[in-house]
């Protein structure tokens, strides 16, 4: 049996968001930190876009983030990403990486 717990929820467009969720499963714990979307049904289900990390992993996880960001600050993301999807500094279609690529047509 596993249980989940929503620890944060981040939109990031409408009907997309990105859950930091921490995870038991198997007397272990996780955190995964995915990207969700609204399904045709309106429900929110998970991508495959995403990671987890074993939970003990976080704090040294999470101290190599905060000294990235003290050593180059992200710029704007206002300024960096705007509504059309382009994140300004890309150079062909394929050099975007989205957390939401376009849903596969069946």
């Amino acid at each position: 049996m596993h249980d989940d717990k929503l620890m944060q929820s981040w939109p990031t467009r409408p009907g997309q968001e990105v859950r930091l969720v921490r995870k038991h499963y198997m007397g272990r714990d996780y955190l995964d930190l995915r990207g969700w979307y609204k399904n045709r049904d309106g429900e929110l289900r998970p991508t495959r876009h995403g990671v987890i990390l074993p939970a003990a992993k976080m704090g040294e996880v999470a101290a190599e983030v905060l000294a990235t960001l003290e050593s180059d600050p992200p710029v704007d993301e206002n300024a960096a990403y705007d509504d059309s999807g382009d994140c300004g500094t890309c150079t062909r279609d394929d050099d975007h990486i989205d957390w939401f690529p376009p849903p596969s047509k069946r």
